[in-house]
């Protein structure tokens, strides 16, 4: 993956004014290695404390890194005046001193911010859909996504041998075709794909508690996420479901795939459901609150099919309509009753 980079080289102001052109040269050398570096491995406090326990060792003796080079011989004037020459030693010493902290220092600092980074690329994303809108973005492998209201999915900032995502929600995807194999996993289910487009809707607080997925197009294996599970080659137009906890995969059901996507055109489309199953759905896109008196009415079931409707009163007034019912507006929301 390509990473911009936001500044060619450090401010000018990074640099003491008394350092000597070779040393601003051989930092920027160093700066310039620290930003081209990938983003790799996790950084241990090992490393830090042995970067430290060497700063202290310098700022200790007040001596620089060990040369490769050897050490020149001492002129003749400087052994003929042996005590000019130890006086302007301590002036030297100090001026050793000084540059072996500012090194020290500057090492330290990209040290620092290199734990940073890689503390950051280790963390996952997690993108979320709230309540009354919906979320497209684009996967690190290129492949689309679109998220339901009220959903979230998480996965790494880079994809290694297998590209994994965590759903919990509805989301739409567009896969990139890819070696590497497309896994969503839900709380009790997993779809696999391989340049595809495909619907998974997961809401483990739902009254079914599953996993649907509907095949636009393409081929994928769905089933149980346990390990070894069976899994079935799905085909596309076919919607199979992962049931409640103990993640049953059923048969083919009625649901196609007009009805399983119509909330990415802004519908909403039902057949013959219960009303508690619609219910959740209207609140999470409208943001709204709905309540059902008595009861029992909630295991009415509905056939409804509404383009794009502009307000969850829209959709209160036609279900209203369609069992007979009435309904009032509360604080939060609507309340159907008899």
């Amino acid at each position: 993956m390509n990473h911009q980079r936001q500044q060619d080289g450090p401010d000018p102001d990074f640099f003491p004014e008394d350092l000597s052109s070779e040393e601003e040269e051989r930092l920027r050398e160093v700066w310039a290695l620290a930003a081209d570096a990938e983003p790799g491995g996790e950084v241990t406090s090992v490393d830090t404390e042995q970067a430290l326990s060497q700063f202290q060792e310098t700022l200790d003796t007040g001596e620089e890194a060990p040369s490769s080079s050897p050490p020149h011989k001492e002129s003749e004037q400087s052994r003929e005046h042996g005590s000019s020459g130890r006086a302007s030693r301590p002036r030297k010493k100090k001026r050793s001193r000084w540059r072996a902290t500012r090194w020290a220092a500057a090492a330290l600092v990209l040290i620092a911010a290199g734990a940073v980074l890689a503390y950051w690329w280790q963390q996952p994303v997690v993108r979320a859909a709230s309540q009354g809108e919906q979320l497209s973005f684009t996967l690190p492998d290129g492949s689309k996504v679109q998220l339901n209201s009220g959903s979230a999915l998480r996965y790494d900032r880079s994809f290694g041998d297998a590209r994994v995502l965590f759903l919990k929600g509805e989301a739409f995807f567009e896969v990139d075709s890819d070696e590497r194999p497309f896994l969503v996993r839900t709380h009790n289910a997993k779809v696999r794909a391989l340049g595809t487009a495909f619907n998974v809707q997961a809401r483990p607080d739902a009254p079914s508690a599953g996993t649907q997925v509907t095949l636009v197009e393409g081929t994928v294996e769905v089933g149980s996420r346990e390990a070894g599970a069976k899994t079935v080659q799905m085909r596309p137009g076919e919607t199979r479901r992962v049931q409640g906890r103990e993640a049953r995969l059923s048969e083919p059901l009625a649901v196609t795939v007009k009805e399983a996507t119509a909330w990415r055109r802004g519908d909403l489309i039902v057949k013959n459901r219960p009303l508690e199953s619609l219910l959740p759905e209207v609140e999470r896109r409208f943001a709204v609150e709905l309540a059902v008196r008595p009861d029992s009415l909630r295991q009415q079931r509905i056939s409804l099919a509404l383009r794009q409707p502009s307000s969850a009163e829209a959709v209160v007034r036609d279900v209203a309509l369609v069992l007979g019912l009435q309904y009032r507006e509360t604080a939060g929301g609507f309340t159907l009753h008899e």
